[in-house]
């Protein structure tokens, strides 16, 4: 597929051309194979991005452009899950990914090209039954996003802040928040569908911290690298949410020096 491919990756990720972006929409209207072309390149970015090999750039357009419907959100999620369950699974089953015929290994639907074999199709079927009853698990227990894409989110360089200037920005100070009154309070409606939190750090030399995200004391989860940044006031370490795992409740961002997990700053906020 050679150039289309880079031209369907392109479209997808919103960097393509207006005029050739139009010719391309014509022609997948026209031509019904071309729409499930467009799909196994959707499937390929949702790979790439939960493989951690995208650029910078790609990864910012993924979730300024592709990343803005609930069916693409659920896909990535899905994939996430499906991707984990096949690596135990190959495992478990000493199936070293390297040793597969290059057919496989090379294969157009990527890590799917092995769950296609008929020889797996028992265990790709007993694979979609656990994912569907952990998908639900996961929802039903508000969990909206695994650790890793979180993680992906945050791995960009943040220190361009005209970047997220259309980001619900929210900045926290740190403190002993006992009272949960005094916490700084969100209206979740309100937010964008991503936040961009604003950490005040003391001045000093740390050049990184771990971030912890806790709800109601439970973790939700963590940085282990946080970059900090310079502001005109003093220093910061940014942070991106997702309005999706934001539901209802008291927060707390944990900041700590990976060198001393004695220190530690605390912020608090209310999602309301």
């Amino acid at each position: 597929m050679g150039n289309e491919s880079t031209n369907y990756r392109e479209y997808l990720l919103g960097s393509l051309p207006e005029k050739d972006a139009e010719d391309l929409d014509l022609t997948i209207i026209a031509d019904p194979v071309l729409e499930d072309e467009l799909l196994l390149a959707e499937s390929e970015l949702m790979e790439d991005y939960l493989e951690g090999s995208l650029s910078s750039e790609e990864l910012e357009l993924f979730h300024q452009n592709f990343l803005t419907s609930t069916d693409r959100k659920d896909r990535v999620r899905e994939l996430a899950v499906l991707k984990q369950y096949s690596r135990e699974s190959a495992r478990i089953l000493d199936i070293n990914p390297s040793s597969l015929p290059d057919k496989f290994k090379n294969s157009r639907f990527g890590f799917l090209g092995l769950w296609l074999r008929p020889s797996y199709a028992a265990l790709s079927f007993l694979i979609v039954v656990i994912v569907v009853v952990g998908w639900w698990t996961l929802f039903r227990n508000g969990v909206k996003l695994p650790q890793q894409e979180l993680v992906a989110l945050n791995k960009q360089d943040l220190s361009d802040t005209s970047k997220y200037q259309g980001f619900s920005n929210i900045s926290l100070v740190p403190g002993t928040f006992r009272d949960s009154a005094t916490a700084r309070r969100l209206t979740q409606a309100n937010l964008t569908e991503t936040a961009f939190f604003r950490m005040e750090v003391p001045s000093g030399d740390l050049p990184i911290y771990r971030v912890e995200l806790l709800k109601g004391g439970t973790k939700i989860f963590t940085i282990d690298e946080a970059q900090v940044y310079q502001n005109p006031a003093g220093r910061e370490v940014r942070l991106l949410l997702l309005r999706s795992m934001l539901s209802k409740g008291q927060y707390q961002i944990r900041l700590e020096d990976p060198g001393n997990p004695g220190l530690t700053l605390t912020y608090a906020f209310a999602v309301e």
